[in-house]
């Protein structure tokens, strides 16, 4: 009797553009220059899609990176990662009131995607495009004044076209 099993980085082409399909599919429901992501989640009608969406995409780069991580350290790290992300992400977070939720919502995911440019970057080395286009989206934040649901994307779809690189280079896919 053959079971199936899902590899995740055999099907990493069709989870990555999945994902970043289904990002552009969520931005008809807000302006994407003037809001973020989050703005799903104060929205009750919006809330579990938003939540699966945030929990799927904090878990499968993560996931990716541990079944990668070739030290205890590096698996650590992405573990540390996605958790941040994942808790950063899923606190709720009010229009009305400033709280320590807030707070968390904000800062978890940017510790978050920090460490994910900084695993990153140590799989790829001295590859100067991935600088640029980090750089590049440091000014597009600098430029929007915020994080848009545009930065989010830009994010999103950077980090995803690398981590694909990485697996690559790797001989995985």
């Amino acid at each position: 009797m053959k079971t199936f099993t899902l590899k995740i980085t055999e099907s990493y082409d069709l989870i990555a553009t999945t994902l970043v399909l289904f990002s552009l599919y969520l931005m008809r429901y807000f302006d994407p220059l003037f809001d973020n992501y989050t703005y799903l989640s104060y929205h009750e009608e919006y809330q579990v899609v938003y939540t699966v969406w945030i929990t799927t995409l904090c878990t499968f780069p993560c996931l990716v990176l541990y079944k990668l991580g070739y030290s205890i350290q590096l698996k650590l790290a992405a573990l540390a990662i996605w958790i941040t992300g994942l808790l950063g992400a899923l606190a709720p977070y009010s229009i009305e009131s400033e709280n320590i939720f807030n707070v968390l919502h904000v800062a978890l995911p940017n510790l978050s995607a920090f460490g994910l440019i900084c695993l990153l970057k140590f799989y790829l080395g001295s590859d100067h495009m991935y600088t640029y286009m980090i750089g590049t989206l440091a000014i597009l934040l600098v430029y929007t004044g915020y994080y848009t649901a545009l930065v989010e994307l830009v994010f999103i779809i950077i980090n995803f076209w690398y981590l694909r690189k990485i697996l690559k280079n790797n001989q995985i896919i």
